[in-house]
């Protein structure tokens, strides 16, 4: 197992041509091997953002709440969480293709904190200050992307700009989604 460290031109070549400089094809005798990229003070903050939400999320099945009742405006609530959720999976294979060990334990961790606020949310109510501030600082961590993405300071290796600035906009829009549904979920269950 070779860990290589990526430089700043991660996005130009791959972790075996760091040495020489030149893009080389990769072929079955030269595998990309496993690295760190440098990901850049944007794509730092962006991840120091959302490692901040993960804790509201994983907490979210664990909290006593005295309310279990969930309305049909939870569940949806829960649906749009479970859809990002579903999509963070997709992210898994993604990270395997790219063999940067930083990305790859960030989606799983990531991964792990979406998967217990569905969890949370399909078991009873969860509270406004669990959902608020992951919700909140997901979608701040993902409009800092947007801004990257937009200003040309991240980029995925085989990945078009489009596509990476539509999939960032789907997580913005579902973030939104349940920020927005919490008052209404909270007001159906108090009568």
């Amino acid at each position: 197992f070779e860990i290589v460290i990526r430089m700043s031109d991660y996005n130009k070549m791959g972790a075996n041509d760091i040495e020489s400089g030149e893009k080389k094809e990769e072929t079955k005798e030269s595998p990309k091997k496993w690295g760190v990229s440098n990901w850049g003070a944007i794509g730092w903050t962006e991840t120091a953002i959302k490692v901040l939400a993960w804790g509201f999320g994983i907490a979210a099945p664990y909290v006593y709440t005295a309310d279990t009742t969930i309305t049909a405006v939870g569940y949806g609530q829960a649906g749009v969480a479970t859809f990002l959720a579903v999509g963070l999976v997709g992210a898994i294979f993604d990270r395997i293709r790219l063999k940067d060990i930083i990305a790859m334990i960030f989606v799983i961790l990531n991964n792990f904190a979406h998967w217990s606020l569905v969890g949370g949310m399909f078991i009873k109510p969860v509270p406004d200050y669990l959902v608020y501030p992951f919700a909140g600082l997901m979608l701040v961590g993902d409009m800092v992307k947007v801004i990257a993405v937009l200003t040309g300071k991240l980029s995925v290796p085989g990945g078009t700009k489009k596509l990476l600035l539509t999939l960032t906009l789907i997580f913005v829009s579902g973030y939104i989604c349940i920020i927005a549904l919490q008052p209404f979920k909270l007001a159906s269950s108090n009568p």
